[in-house]
């Protein structure tokens, strides 16, 4: 194994390690309860729970991974398009391509995966005000309502 695919095997290992932490990271906070007293603060962010901020975090670190994703596709293309027919360029250029655009590919699928598990966690857990998950209570099966400010 060379060494440009050892590097991406450790940015997809990175990447679903990173992928995983931040799905059950969510899991966990979402259970989490406040307390009954509350403190008037303004809110500079859109997000008026833990989900929702994560929601938002990860649509930005999406985006920015996205970005990568897609220059290293153009570093390929622009590669393979000046190798002057060098036979070692054409093979990096296309490679590279080859793995900018595998990577687009388990971007747009994580990105889809991570905003269904978060439309899900976000509907149960702010449709009714409760969590029907019984492991967030201890077996009970119900959380009280968050106060609202």
């Amino acid at each position: 194994m060379n060494s440009q695919n050892r590097a991406w095997m450790r940015f997809g290992v990175a990447g679903m390690s990173s992928l995983i932490l931040a799905v059950v990271l969510v899991g966990v906070l979402s259970a989490a309860t406040t307390s009954a007293a509350t403190i008037d603060l303004i809110n500079p962010i859109k997000a008026t729970s833990i989900p929702e901020l994560v929601n938002y975090i990860l649509r930005g670190l999406f985006g920015l991974i996205g970005v990568v994703a897609l220059v290293i596709f153009l570093y390929g293309g622009f590669t393979w398009m000046t190798s002057e027919g060098s036979e070692k360029k054409i093979k990096k250029g296309w490679d590279t391509m080859i793995w900018g655009a595998l990577g687009l590919g388990i971007i747009f699928a994580s990105f889809i995966l991570v905003r269904f598990l978060l439309n899900f966690l976000l509907e149960e857990t702010t449709a009714t005000g409760t969590s029907s998950s019984p492991s967030a209570t201890g077996g009970t099966g119900s959380v009280p309502a968050r106060p609202t400010p």
